[in-house]
């Protein structure tokens, strides 16, 4: 672990001790934007927090080369110290997070998911005791 991931893990920590509300008045006196309102528990308990890794979702084309699932490289990064943010500019009704990626994220010790957009297999997030804010 290098010199910059113990410095984010110590930073983490300690905003895990905090509540949103300190959070929230601490960046408004900052002049910080960046609100992510309308979301709710899904599954899991407790708090998140954590650096974010940000997936954008939309409609098009596939990238080019070998097909991977929607969430996959982000789980890949993904550890502790992470919280998956998912940006869904794709169909109005389409599901942004499933099953599978609760199992996988929640196997790499990631934090928990804020989706902006819908999200499905809440039973399995919930069995799994694997946090997912959503709107």
């Amino acid at each position: 672990m290098t010199e910059d991931d113990l410095q984010i893990s110590t930073n983490v920590r300690r905003l895990r001790r905090l509540d949103c509300c300190a959070v929230s008045d601490t960046l408004d006196k900052l002049g910080m934007s960046g609100v992510a309102a309308g979301l709710s528990r899904q599954s899991g308990r407790g708090l998140i927090a954590g650096v974010a890794i940000t997936v954008r979702l939309g409609e098009g084309s596939p990238p080019p080369g070998p097909p991977r699932h929607l969430g996959s490289t982000a789980i890949e990064l993904s550890g502790p110290d992470n919280v998956i943010v998912i940006q869904n500019e794709s169909e109005k009704f389409a599901g942004s997070w499933g099953g599978l990626l609760s199992h996988g994220a929640k196997m790499r010790g990631a934090a928990g998911v804020i989706a902006d957009g819908f999200v499905r297999d809440i039973d399995e997030a919930d069995g799994l005791d694997f946090p997912i804010f959503a709107k």
